[in-house]
């Protein structure tokens, strides 16, 4: 191994571990109950056996709540098993950044800065394995594998398993959450349509039959562990399809988008969003006229493209969405570094005058520097705050609380958001009295993980409550059966407790609302038992 690759190699084992240290440390502060215990949840379901749309439903998260599973099977289901998933996640993801920016020729020093500021937005701002999270990253690692299996035109094998890498990441991608990863899709096959002629057919035949193979492949499997296709198709498509037709209602005329979206850039404060917003006037204005005296190389038009694409999939997620807008924002700092990168080869073009050189090369470190301020700034407000999650955060009082708490939670500072005000003793003591007793329970609320702690499946038919996505509102033609499937448990004999969270859950749903529950509570005759704001109601027979 020569010099220059050590150094690389070094280098990225450096920004690697600098990722993972990052998301560990963000990861271990504070717990939100409704986001956190999502993907926590369904790995342990996935642990007792159950089976998505057979056992539970979810919308979404498919991947990210598989790839957590051999994390608890290996070390339990513990808080620092579930943020070394994140961690490691982070420090992949910051390779592919890396990646990418060396595919457009960025020097070595700068695709290291770009990738290391990278590692602040990606994972650290909610802490944990998220369905957004994971679509961003197998989204990325799509468009990664087909921009390098373009460079591969010597070696046709190479190019085609780089090609159906990218069709399996965009199905990990979907599978994780639909949405970024259908903005991801026409990105690769623009990729694919910019190849040869005679390449360009067999990149599409390979992500074709790619894709093709994985959806039998999934469907097989699924028919084999006997999913349900009528809730498949009620949760996985039909109810998240009424959400997001719900949620277009909000930017569905040009006045509305710009709004949002000038709002997000408002909100940001940092230079890449801005950069980002100007990089498709800067990529039309080359494609219009010449620049720097001659036609404009297609390398840097290319970045330039890309780094729209980027800034743009990011600034409309989360238009649509309606979410914290620093939860949507990881490809930022990879869009302004591919601007770096087409400014860099637009000065090392020979036609270029030595004044318009200088010029690029200096707006190029400009963006650096923005970027490492960006970044320092997005830690300090962002992650160090804990924002995304609304919690409030204080090192004192979650050391206070570590006594209470499992052991399973000795790596997680207890520190919730104000509308979850659960007392680290009361939830300890829950779990002990669940984890003592023979028999199971079913839970209604956020703090899910509460299963896995007790060391009980789970048994309640979603993921998380969240009306009209994850559970149908009560006029659904869905809803009685979905009302009768929170019942079964305690009328097979599965269940003997009711383990109720506060008034309502963080999506102001109750329990009174569904009517199988209230039958059963209505003829329970043994009183209550209560640990704070939990109520524990004995519905067994």
């Amino acid at each position: 191994m020569n010099r220059v690759r050590l150094v690389v190699l070094v280098a990225l084992v450096a920004t690697f571990a600098f990722a993972f240290a990052l998301e560990l440390d963000a990861g271990a502060k504070g717990y939100m109950p409704l986001d956190h215990g999502i993907v926590f949840d369904g790995a342990w379901r996935i642990l007792q056996g159950q089976v998505p749309f057979r056992d539970f439903t979810t919308p979404n998260g498919l991947v990210p709540i598989y790839l957590q599973a051999p994390f608890f099977a290996v070390l339990g289901p513990t808080w620092f098993a579930y943020v070394l998933h994140a961690a490691l996640a982070n420090g992949a993801f910051v390779l592919l950044v890396f990646a990418l920016l060396r595919r457009f020729a960025l020097a070595l020093p700068w695709a290291f800065v770009y990738a290391a500021a990278s590692a602040v937005t990606f994972a650290p701002p909610i802490g944990v394995p998220y369905m957004e999270q994971a679509s961003f990253l197998f989204a990325l690692a799509a468009l990664v594998a087909a921009l390098w299996a373009r460079g591969e035109s010597e070696r046709p094998r190479r190019a085609a398993l780089l090609w159906c890498a990218s069709a399996v990441a965009l199905a990990a991608a979907f599978a994780s959450k639909q949405i970024p990863a259908g903005f991801a899709l026409p990105l690769v096959l623009a990729i694919a349509a910019c190849e040869a002629p005679g390449r360009r057919l067999r990149a599409f035949a390979w992500l074709g039959a790619s894709g093709a193979a994985v959806v039998v492949l999934v469907a097989l499997v699924a028919a084999l562990a006997g999913v349900d296709w009528g809730l498949a198709y009620d949760y996985g498509w039909r109810l998240p399809q009424s959400e997001g037709v719900f949620k277009l209602r909000f930017v569905n005329t040009p006045a509305k988008f710009a709004s949002r979206v000038t709002t997000i850039l408002g909100d940001t404060g940092l230079v890449a969003t801005s950069v980002g917003a100007l990089t498709p006037l800067v990529a039309l204005a080359a494609l219009a006229k010449s620049t720097f005296g001659r036609a404009v190389d297609r390398v840097a038009l290319g970045a330039f493209a890309l780094a729209a694409a980027l800034a743009w999939t990011c600034y409309v997620f989360v238009a649509f969405a309606g979410n914290q807008w620093q939860n949507g924002v990881p490809l930022v700092f990879a869009s302004v570094g591919l601007v770096h990168a087409g400014l860099a080869r637009l000065a090392a073009e020979g036609a270029a005058s030595g004044a318009l050189r200088t010029s690029a090369r200096l707006v190029g470190v400009a963006l650096a520097v923005g970027v490492v301020r960006d970044a320092w700034t997005f830690q300090r407000d962002v992650v160090d705050t804990r924002i995304v999650n609304d919690l409030v955060y204080s090192r004192e009082a979650a050391d206070a609380a570590r006594s209470h708490l499992p052991e399973e939670l000795a790596f997680l500072d207890w520190c919730l958001p104000t509308a979850a005000p659960i007392a680290a003793r009361d939830f300890g003591e829950l779990v002990r009295f669940l984890r003592e007793s023979p028999d199971g329970f079913v839970f209604f609320g956020d703090a899910t993980i509460v299963a896995a702690l007790a060391r009980k499946p789970s048994l309640a038919p979603c993921l998380w409550l969240h009306p009209g996505l994850t559970l149908p509102w009560p006029d659904d033609p869905a809803f009685p059966a979905f009302d009768a499937r929170w019942a079964a448990p305690f009328r097979d004999g599965r269940a003997r407790w009711l383990v109720v969270q506060g008034e309502e859950s963080f999506t102001k749903r109750k329990w009174t609302d569904l009517p199988s529950l209230v039958a059963l509570a209505a003829a329970a005759t043994r009183p209550e038992r209560r640990f704070g704001t939990f109520r524990v109601l004995d519905l067994g027979p």
